[in-house]
C-alpha cells in the first residue's frame, strides 16, 4: 500500500520546552512556522501553508520521563538538517525515518548533540547511503523500518517500544511549516569527550572540578524516574585515560567517557570505577554508539534518552 511517513522522536524532551525546541530548531534550518493549533487541532487552519507538521510529548515510560515524536509533511525526502538540528537543541537523541510506499525509498538516521551518528537510506534509482551504518536491506536484517524504529524507542528509554505510538498524550501540535529549505551535509565537528560521572553530587564534583578537568564544562543532573544524581562533564578532544581513572578514584564512581565524533566517524570509549580501568574499546557504527551510551547511564538505572535531551544550558565552565 503506497504511503509516506517521515517520523523522528527526541526522548527526554518534556511539555515546557518541547515547542520552543522544535521552533529553534526549525529557525536553525530556515523553516518558517505559518500557524499553530494546540491540543488535538482538527482540519487546515489558514496559513501560507499547507504543510503539516504534527508532533506529540508522550509519556515515555510507566514510570516516568518523555519524549517528543513528530511527523513531517508531505515531501520528496526527510529533512535531516532539521533532525540534526532538533538534536542540538535538545542536545540529545534523536532518531528519524523516512519511509515510501515500502518499496520505493526508506531509510533510517540518527543524531546526538547535533551530530551524525549513522544515516541508512535506499532510494529506488539512487545511491544508497550508508553513514555509520550499513544500507537499510543489512541494517533491518528482515525486520520491517517501522518496528526497528519502535524498538530503538524502547532502547533508548528502558521501556516498551509500542508506548511510542500508544503511550499518554501530555501535549500536541498541528503546525503549519514551510517545506525543508536547506540540504544535508555531513558535519565536520571539533572532537569532543563526553564523560558520565553515576551516583555524583554536584556540590562534590565542583570541588574537584578545577583540579581533575580544567578546561572542560559541566552540569548537574537527576533521572527523571528515580531521581539518581549524576554529573555530565564535556571536555575538548579525545579524552584522557589518566583522567577517567583519576576522576573515579577521586569520587568512588562510576566514570563512562565516550569521544564525541562527527559524520559517523569511529569512536573510543573508555570505563572505570573506584579508580580502576574496567574496559575499553572502539566503535564503528551509530548503534555501538547507542550501546555505549546504554552503559554509560547503566548506574543510573535509566535508558540513555531520557538521561539525555535536557536542553543546551545549565554548564558550568572549568577555567584552566
Amino acid at each position: 500500500m503506497a504511503g509516506l511517513f517521515i517520523k523522528a522522536f527526541a526522548p527526554g524532551v518534556g511539555t515546557a520546552e518541547a515547542a520552543d525546541r522544535l521552533a529553534e530548531a526549525l529557525a536553525k534550518t530556515g523553516r518558517a512556522i505559518h500557524s499553530r493549533q494546540w491540543r488535538h487541532g482538527a482540519g487546515p487552519s489558514s496559513g501560507a501553508g499547507p504543510w503539516r507538521f504534527s508532533w506529540r510529548v508522550i509519556r515515555a515510560t510507566a514510570r516516568g520521563g518523555t519524549a517528543l515524536t513528530l511527523q513531517d509533511g508531505p515531501a520528496e525526502s526527510w529533512d535531516l538538517d532539521f533532525f540534526r538540528a532538533l538534536s542540538s537543541v535538545v542536545d540529545g537523541v534523536v532518531v528519524g525515518m523516512d519511509l515510501y510506499d515500502l518499496l520505493s525509498r526508506q531509510g533510517l538516521a540518527s543524531f546526538f548533540a547535533g551530530r551524525t551518528m549513522e544515516v541508512s537510506l535506499e532510494d529506488a534509482g539512487l545511491p544508497r547511503i550508508a553513514l555509520g551504518a550499513p544500507p537499510p536491506h543489512l541494517l533491518l536484517g528482515g525486520a520491517s523500518l517501522e518496528s526497528v524504529y519502535e524498538e530503538r524507542f524502547g532502547n533508548f528509554c528502558n521501556s516498551v517500544g509500542s508506548l511510542l505510538y500508544v503511550g499518554e498524550v501530555l501535549e500536541e501540535g498541528h503546525w503549519e511549516v514551510a517545506p525543508p529549505a536547506t540540504d544535508y551535509v555531513r558535519e565536520t565537528l571539533p572532537t569532543e569527550s563526553l564523560l558520565v560521572l553515576a551516583n555524583v553530587e554536584a556540590s562534590d564534583w565542583s570541588a574537584v572540578a578545577g583540579r581533575l578537568a580544567p578546561g572542560g564544562r559541566w552540569r548537574a543532573g537527576l533521572t527523571p524516574s528515580l531521581k539518581t544524581s549524576f554529573v555530565e562533564l564535556r571536555h575538548p578532544g579525545v579524552f584522557d585515560e589518566a583522567r577517567v581513572i583519576a576522576i573515579s578514584k577521586a569520587l568512588a564512581c562510576p566514570v563512562s567517557a565516550i569521544e564525541l565524533v562527527s559524520g559517523g566517524s569511529p569512536f573510543q570509549w573508555v570505563e572505570a570505577n573506584q579508580g580502576d580501568l574496567e574496559s575499553s574499546g572502539v566503535g564503528t557504527t551509530g548503534m555501538d554508539f547507542f550501546n555505549t551510551l546504554g552503559r554509560a547511564v547503566f548506574f543510573l538505572g535509566e535508558g540513555p534518552g531520557l538521561v539525555f535531551g535536557r536542553g543546551a544550558g545549565g554548564w558550568h565552565e572549568i577555567p584552566r
